[in-house]
């Protein structure tokens, strides 16, 4: 999470009285990209080629430049949206990126981010949820500023067992999957769950991911576009590993946790090592421990889960020794297999989704209103998107229902403004970068003259 980049989870946050601790990125840093070689460094910079690192940069101030033109709360209006949205990222990476190394390094960033390969999504969605965060670089990074800075203590379930608390136990029906949603009578809403339980509102608000909305029975219909939209919208994939540890020897010798892989066939994981991003996981109390996610997770997803413990420990061996290969505990969780969200983090957009069908994506249907994260202005994608959410759907609810208590402050709180410029993490890495550029060109003039 980010202070200036998060606000609506950090509120909330706040209100339950549930805390926040850094993610912990002190020491050396691991990177195994195109050249399966084992390289690290220390800094905010990745240990590449000088070329390879002017490479990357470009193709970063480029994405920079052009997601701060695309609307947060309509990309299909962003100028040529049409040609954007008909580019895949992959396309668009190869147009841009000239060294392997650059390559692979968006190829790790974009597996993670979404769970998906750079040829599955729009040029354009890719860069509105870039600017949704705040930039490119806020969303890959942990450092100060950056994307993935905080940790919530205990995770993300003690949120929704307090909420729970405070809106009643006994007003959440766990295990029941609505199967229908009825509104041919107009002055209501009907749901009917799996068990035959059914709930009468005046107005609904659906939070349900993309790929299971298009599971449930509605009467009438959905909207073609609103249909159109949602089979366009795939969930990612994930298989995310915690090792725990008896000691934290990863920091004994001076390293962070961190480690980005990308290398091999962008398909097949038989070519190349299951790791794709690990971090430090380490718990409030100091519990320690490795967490990471595998790349090409569909392809590990066939394997089974002693072949995959086996593949991820023997990769982490080769980053930080012997010790990583023997957990006290470990676990594993593929989304894929979760029964109501079928994967994980986010539903992206392929392309053409967003010029020809955006509009339904909030757009009420009737007494039926949207929410989730991929519905966000801000943060999409994040819990921080899903808070967003969830309160512009509930402003839109009580604009009906009553709307004298609707208060312009309230309105604010959903305003996606002040996301355009540049973050300090941004900033920061774009001067690190200028600078070893240019004492890499001194030392090079320095030799020259002394040769010649």
């Amino acid at each position: 999470m980010q202070s200036s980049r998060q606000p609506h989870i950090l509120s909330l946050m706040e209100e339950l009285g549930v805390d926040k601790y850094k993610q912990y990125t002190d020491g050396i840093k691991f990177m195994q990209i195109a050249d399966k070689k084992i390289k690290t460094y220390s800094s905010n910079i990745p240990s590449m080629s000088l070329f390879a690192l002017i490479d990357l940069q470009l193709f970063i101030n480029r994405v920079e430049r052009m997601r701060k033109v695309v609307p947060l709360d309509n990309p299909s209006k962003a100028k040529k949206a049409l040609e954007l949205d008909s580019m895949t990222v992959e396309t668009f990476k190869r147009q841009h990126l000239t060294s392997n190394a650059a390559r692979e390094a968006i190829n790790a960033a974009v597996r993670v981010m979404f769970g998906m390969e750079c040829c599955e999504m729009s040029v354009l969605y890719f860069l509105h949820y870039a600017n949704s965060a705040g930039g490119l670089t806020a969303l890959i990074e942990a450092s100060e500023g950056a994307g993935q800075e905080f940790k919530i203590k205990g995770g993300a379930q003690p949120l929704s067992e307090k909420l729970a608390d405070k809106i009643g136990r006994e007003n959440v029906w766990l295990n029941e999957p609505v199967v229908q949603v009825n509104q041919e009578d107009r002055s209501k809403v009907v749901i009917t769950t799996a068990s035959g339980k059914t709930v009468s509102a005046k107005r609904v608000i659906m939070s349900v991911p993309p790929n299971f909305v298009v599971k449930i029975d509605f009467c009438p219909s959905l909207p073609l576009d609103k249909r159109s939209l949602l089979q366009r919208q795939p969930m990612g994939h994930l298989i995310k590993f915690i090792a725990t540890y008896s000691n934290k020897f990863w920091r004994e010798n001076g390293q962070s946790g961190e480690v980005v892989c990308s290398y091999g066939d962008p398909v097949l994981a038989h070519d190349s090592g299951p790791l794709c991003l690990v971090y430090d996981a380490t718990s409030p109390n100091g519990n320690p421990a490795l967490v990471g996610f595998l790349g090409k997770s569909r392809e590990w997803s066939k394997r089974s889960s002693e072949e995959r413990k086996k593949a991820v420990l023997d990769h982490l061996m080769q980053f930080f020794g012997e010790m990583a290969g023997t957990p006290i505990d470990y676990v594993e969780k593929d989304w894929g297999e979760e029964p109501y969200n079928g994967g994980c983090p986010v539903s992206v957009m392929v392309p053409g989704a967003i010029t020809y069908f955006h509009e339904s994506l909030r757009k009420p249907f009737d007494r039926i209103h949207w929410a989730g994260t991929e519905t966000a202005s801000i943060a999409v994608g994040y819990l921080s998107g899903a808070v967003q959410s969830g309160i512009r759907a509930c402003v839109e609810v009580v604009s009906h229902l009553q709307p004298s208590l609707v208060k312009d402050t309230d309105r604010t709180k959903i305003t996606p403004c002040g996301f355009q410029h540049q973050s300090a993490a941004e900033s920061n890495f774009f001067k690190s970068v200028v600078i070893n550029m240019l004492i890499g060109l001194t030392l090079a003039m320095i030799v020259y003259f002394i040769y010649n």
